[in-house]
């Protein structure tokens, strides 16, 4: 366990990031005994608020969820692992996009960065960017950080290993809890990142710690606003702080891969334009969504973004989510005015159980001939 992960410590000054301590263990919490806690006639015992706010706690803290994370290509024409399929240059270089929504009891993200020498700029300070926006179309910036690689020995990218990979650990605070938010990540002046992880962390305001009281005695009033916490958190907590689905991104911006590109009405492959056809051997992802719907649901709600430009006039393009069956799951369709880049949604049931799901691209109800590129796809799990 990294010190401070989940916020400051405690100190002279109570703050909104502060966290005395993780106040539960992951080992599995013991099943309340509602029998011999809420008997008929039996008044209301601390024990059992201490038991349902350390079960809230647990719930809360442990769904805590991945906000994005992107990985670069590893290797290179040398074989070796130092080396990003993607060139350092002076300025700025936009590599990757994610989408995602902060949780209800968001306070913080933590962000672990690895960055690989550059190819180019040896003497300069190399570094990767990532900015985080409300507006689909990047406006409405909230936070940004830097991670800085610095001067980095040259030749290293040739005859390197791991040794020269730098990790750096951020919190970025300053977003909104449950906001849809929008990430872009760029090298700047030489600098080359390889992979980044974000974690989205949750705690309550309830006090200065961040989590409910497990501290209740036989002399604490039991109030109302104590058993009101959980009841009111537990369902915005189950509908809003659902986990990722998956997301892509494409390695980098400034570029669209044939795949990425589509001039036809037809669908095809998001990651190979000859694929048009679903099938065992088609690019895909295999999903499992099994356990994650309430008994009244037949599905898991999920919300799917893409970010993409459409070059024709009007409103057009589609990005299509489709089972192993090749039935469309989901499917963005006429999303994106001509000629602007921005991020594109919609709102869909993911089947339960698991199964083989492909990305496919086409130009929607554009004319044949005109381009529609997409970037960067991302799902997550999300009930209004």
């Amino acid at each position: 366990m990294r010190k401070k992960i989940y916020g400051d410590a405690v100190g002279a000054t109570i703050g909104d990031r502060q966290v005395a301590q993780i106040p539960v263990t992951k080992a599995a919490l013991a099943p309340l005994n509602v029998d011999r806690f809420c008997r008929n006639q039996k008044v209301v015992d601390a024990s059992f608020i201490n038991r349902l706010n350390e079960s809230f706690n647990a719930a809360m803290l442990f769904r805590t969820r991945e906000a994005f994370s992107i990985a670069g290509d590893l290797g290179g024409d040398d074989g070796g692992i130092s080396v990003v399929k993607a060139n350092s240059a002076a300025g700025t270089s936009n590599r990757w996009r994610a989408a995602f929504r902060t949780s209800p009891f968001h306070h913080a993200l933590l962000a672990r960065v690895c960055l690989v020498p550059p190819n180019a700029g040896y003497d300069q300070d190399g570094y990767t960017r990532l900015r985080i926006y409300t507006g689909a179309d990047e406006t409405g910036l909230v936070a940004e950080e830097e991670f800085h690689y610095g001067a980095a020995p040259q030749g290293a990218v040739e005859s390197g290993g791991w040794q020269f990979h730098r990790v750096i650990d951020r919190f970025i605070t300053g977003l909104a809890p449950d906001v849809e938010h929008f990430a872009l990540i760029s090298d700047e002046t030489y600098g080359r990142v390889q992979s980044m992880a974000v974690a989205d962390l949750q705690s309550m305001v309830e006090n200065y710690d961040g989590y409910l009281s497990t501290g209740y005695t036989e002399q604490s009033p039991i109030l109302d606003s104590v058993r009101g916490n959980i009841v009111a958190a537990l369902p915005t907590l189950w509908r809003r702080g659902g986990a990722r689905v998956f997301g892509w991104s494409r390695n980098y911006q400034a570029t669209a891969l044939d795949s990425t590109r589509s001039t036809s009405a037809t669908p095809h492959n998001l990651y190979d334009s000859s694929v048009t056809t679903v099938s065992a051997s088609s690019p895909g992802l295999t999903l499992s969504m099994v356990g994650k719907n309430r008994l009244s649901q037949t599905g898991v709600p999920c919300i799917l973004k893409a970010w993409g430009r459409w070059e024709g006039a009007g409103t057009r393009g589609a990005i299509y989510l489709k089972d192993s069956a090749g039935n469309t799951i989901a499917s963005i369709v006429d999303g994106w005015a001509g000629g602007v880049m921005a991020w594109a949604s919609t709102t869909f049931d993911m089947p339960l159980g698991e199964d083989k799901y492909d990305l496919q691209i086409s130009i929607g109800g554009g004319t044949p001939g005109t381009a529609f590129y997409c970037w960067a796809v991302a799902c997550y799990e999300y009930e209004s």
